[in-house]
């Protein structure tokens, strides 16, 4: 058993969290402590060195249960070079995220295709979009999140009346959308 934790490791790609471009591994890394830190790096460890295909899934699956166990808040704010691919891995933290923060993620474009990963945290309770490039297209897809209660839209220049419509069926208790500049009386009518 060594007694050093590896420092470098090589990762599967079929692991959730390995979707992630390694920066963004780096900083979520970064604020495990030490003790979260050496299991989820034995557990790649071992899930490189697994004997058989079965036993690298059970690896990848634990690591998974591991890194995802318990309620999870997420701040990606100004990683300006985050992009819909780059979020696929949050798949795997559907039931436990419940606090995203993509403020001035500015990579994001105005399609639907950007929250569709989004769109898919179940669980998610509060989401920042602040000073992105988000428009109204893309709230369409937020309106399958139906614990969502705390959304930021601050500065999302692009978003107008016709997207706070899509917004209407959620059991919002805050919406900030200040600086929206293209949102009108007609659009808080849908609210």
């Amino acid at each position: 058993l060594p007694t050093t934790v590896p420092t470098a490791v090589t990762t599967p790609a079929s692991c959730a969290l390995f979707a992630l471009p390694a920066d963004i591994t780096k900083y979520i890394m970064s604020y495990l402590t030490f003790l979260e830190r050496f299991p989820l790096r034995c557990a790649v460890a071992s899930a490189t060195a697994a004997s058989s295909p079965h036993q690298a899934a059970r690896t990848r699956e634990r690591w998974d249960k591991l890194l995802f166990s318990s309620q999870v808040a997420l701040d990606l704010s100004q990683h300006t070079a985050i992009t819909s691919a780059g979020l696929s891995f949050l798949r795997g933290a559907a039931p436990k995220l419940t606090k995203l923060s993509l403020s001035k993620c500015l990579c994001l474009r105005n399609e639907v295709k950007e929250l569709r990963v989004v769109s898919s945290l179940v669980g998610l309770r509060e989401l920042d979009l602040s000073r992105t490039n988000l428009g109204s297209g893309c709230l369409a897809a937020l309106a399958g999140l139906r614990g969502l209660t705390i959304l930021n839209l601050h500065a999302c220049r692009q978003i107008t009346d016709t997207g706070l419509a899509h917004l209407s069926v959620l059991p919002l208790a805050k919406l900030d959308i200040g600086d929206c500049r293209e949102v009108t009386d007609v659009g808080l009518a849908h609210l």
